[in-house]
């Protein structure tokens, strides 16, 4: 069964709510119906201040939560969201792996989506809490295909791109530049094709595969201006032109999962 929480707590069981079984349950579900949704809800990219107003608004009035955590630990998403909760709430962890070879996880979510539609059809608003835009890599897009017959609205967030490019104080894009998301896990080929064809990109969950990216930029010539940048926003934030990284840091060098890699159309430098 769920259990109700206070602020803080976390639960470990993913289970449907059971059907109304009373004349005034069916009633609360008629008088409700049309109004209950599930919200995508972009938490920012770390920092708590960093949320929207419209997102802090929701939380607030919802009380069932859902959000990613890794198994046995922690979710980032609900410390970020964490500051803005009020009272306490029916929560529930989609246990998930942060390998990205293992996304996605389909009987998570099938389970999840089950929980929520019932939750929903009961007249209960639930926010599904997500790090920075719910829209951009995030765990919410692979949720949805499993969602059917429910209102959904999705509440933008802050992405780490943007706080990432604001702390660096460097254009993401300006005028005709052409600028690319690009995830560091696909193939080399890919991203050097995506590369050559703009003049600004960003390389997102760099973790493992640091390595391939310098390499990359090194052999398109693009390493020179290129910065990085890990735990954007976060009190253990990092940023350091990658030449420099790459100069004081061992060969070893193992960079956390959320790290980006950014590359310019021009050479800047931290302000």
């Amino acid at each position: 069964m769920f259990t109700t929480l206070p602020e803080g707590a976390m639960v470990n069981r993913l289970t449907t709510p059971k059907p109304a079984d009373s004349e005034q349950q069916g009633a609360r579900r008629e008088e409700a119906q049309g109004e209950a949704r599930l919200y995508g809800v972009g938490i920012g990219p770390g920092a708590s201040d960093l949320i929207t107003l419209r997102a802090r608004d929701i939380l607030q009035r919802v009380k069932i939560l859902a959000y990613p955590a890794p198994p046995n630990s922690s979710s980032l998403a609900r410390s970020i969201a964490a500051p803005h909760l009020r009272g306490s709430y029916i929560e529930f962890p989609l246990a998930m792996s942060l390998d990205a070879r293992c996304f996605p996880e389909r009987k998570v979510y099938e389970a999840a989506a089950r929980a929520i539609t019932a939750h929903v059809r009961a007249g209960r608003d639930v926010a599904y809490l997500c790090e920075g835009d719910a829209t951009l890599y995030g765990s919410f897009l692979y949720l949805l295909p499993y969602l059917r017959g429910i209102p959904i609205e999705i509440v933008p967030g802050v992405s780490s791109p943007m706080s990432g490019s604001a702390l660096w104080q460097s254009a993401l894009a300006q005028g005709e530049e052409r600028f690319s998301i690009l995830p560091a896990s696909a193939p080399r080929a890919q991203l050097e094709q995506s590369l050559v064809a703009c003049e600004s990109a960003v390389f997102m969950k760099v973790g493992r595969h640091f390595a391939k990216i310098c390499a990359l930029l090194k052999t398109q010539g693009r390493i020179q201006s290129a910065y990085y940048i890990s735990h954007a926003t976060f009190p253990q934030q990092r940023s350091a032109l990658l030449t420099d990284l790459l100069e004081a840091s061992s060969l070893d060098f193992r960079a956390p999962y959320f790290s980006m890699i950014f590359v310019p159309a021009r050479a800047t430098s931290a302000r």
